[in-house]
């Protein structure tokens, strides 16, 4: 595929035609793609140019992700090609029965969009536009502690029905981004405005809490009986898990989905934060390298609920942070310190 000095090309990327060719049927459907899928698309830029284009941007790897703008609701979507063998969880977790339930953090599945001509028998799933739950940072321990909540409780929410994740790592941990980045962002440029003229404008975290967390991506999740309560084969994106080491073996696969979400906390937030130090022995807990000495889900989750009662409001700042930065926080931390104790004095003089 030729390319400019720049290594841009005017031609679609070969793994991203099967969306061209979709492009007048979902459109039909009430889902249109970006230009860049339009079949008689041409390029937004000037030949020979340095290319800071919206449509410039090749999916990648698979290509099986999309976004598209839904015509009905005047907003984006996320637009997935997956396997018929990934429905029926995704359908038991979305049904009308489970939807409904605050504890269920699996992402809802807007519609099904069957494709007649697939070699596969793939079909397309409509997710809600989300983001990573990590970007806009977070601002203090309270939103750390409520994110980690949710995907507990939901991690406790699966397991109770029978389900294993197997990849509850980081890019599949999102959040409803919609009153946080109020404009959006773009799909392949995701610090980007949709026009790709500038970075994407967001709001604080406090100013729009309560953010709902979600689940993506049950590609590899299992259905766990009681008479089988084992699992073997692939483990997600996570490396670091000691079943990666021995995959052909059985394992726990709820203790593997403990560790996975464990370490998301442990790499992403932990190692990027000041103040979080309550969580530390939580999440050792739950990447032990002996499966059986992790919590459960439910206990991880009985754990942070007694971690969050106990906490005070507090702000947690970058390491890189500036050390008068560093230093205010913890004169604010000494000074709630001191105001507890204090209360507490007068409340057992009474």
């Amino acid at each position: 595929m030729p390319t400019n000095k720049y290594g841009v090309s005017d031609e679609i990327c070969p793994h991203e035609v099967i969306w061209r060719g979709y492009y007048n049927f979902l459109l039909e459907r009430g889902y249109q793609l970006r230009p860049r899928y339009h079949p008689d698309w041409i390029p937004s830029w000037k030949p020979g140019k340095e290319v800071k284009a919206e449509d410039w941007f090749c999916l990648p790897g698979r290509a099986v992700v999309n976004d598209a703008f839904a015509l009905k609701t005047n907003s984006k979507v996320v637009l997935k090609l997956i396997y018929p063998e990934e429905l029926p969880i995704l359908r038991i977790l979305n049904s009308p029965a489970l939807r409904s339930l605050p504890n269920n953090r699996a992402v809802p599945i807007l519609d099904e969009i069957h494709l007649e001509d697939d070699p596969d028998q793939r079909l397309i799933i409509v997710m809600p536009f989300l983001c990573w739950f990590f970007s806009p940072g977070f601002e203090t321990l309270h939103q750390v502690l409520d994110a980690f909540r949710q995907f507990l409780s939901g991690l406790a929410f699966i397991h109770e029905h029978h389900i294993a994740h197997r990849d509850a790592c980081s890019f599949n941990l999102l959040m409803d981004s919609s009153r946080l980045i109020p404009k959006g962002y773009h799909l392949m440029v995701p610090w980007s405005a949709p026009d790709m003229k500038s970075d994407y404008k967001s709001r604080s975290r406090s100013s729009v809490h309560p953010i709902d967390y979600y689940f993506i991506d049950f590609e590899l999740s299992v259905l766990v009986h009681d008479d089988n309560p084992l699992a073997s084969g692939q483990v997600g994106q996570d490396r670091s898990v000691p079943e990666w080491a021995t995959p052909d073996e059985p394992y726990d696969p709820f203790k593997l989905d403990v560790y996975q979400l464990g370490n998301v906390f442990r790499k992403t937030i932990l190692t990027r934060y000041l103040g979080l130090d309550v969580l530390i022995p939580l999440v050792e807990s739950m990447t032990r390298t002996i499966p059986s000495e992790r919590p459960s889900a439910a206990e991880a989750l009985a754990t942070l609920e007694s971690i969050i009662l106990e906490s005070r409001p507090r702000r947690i700042c970058r390491p890189s942070a500036g050390s008068s930065k560093r230093a205010l926080l913890r004169i604010c931390d000494l000074f709630d310190e001191y105001r507890d104790k204090f209360l507490s004095g007068l409340h057992d003089k009474v």
